[in-house]
């Protein structure tokens, strides 16, 4: 999934159940917590210009990334 370009920080998917971030080297990672991602869209609406540092913020909190393969295992666990 590609960033809109007047979004370069983060953006909420069309499922509203994840929130991906895009810090400064580029790693993707994923939300699960509602609560995270309803903070995110809280300070993304009042205040645009500090999105990027608190979506690095966030992103440095917690690092679990899945790999294709957790991925495909969760989505199937009969592989």
């Amino acid at each position: 999934m590609a960033l809109p370009s007047h979004l370069d920080a983060a953006f909420i998917d069309e499922n509203r159940d994840k929130v991906y971030v895009k810090n400064n080297y580029l790693f993707w990672r994923e939300y699960r917590s509602s609560i995270a991602m309803n903070q995110l869209l809280v300070r993304m609406s009042s205040n645009k210009s500090r999105v990027k540092q608190i979506a690095i913020k966030k992103a440095n909190r917690k690092p679990k990334q899945l790999t294709q393969r957790s991925k495909l295992l969760s989505q199937n666990p009969k592989l």
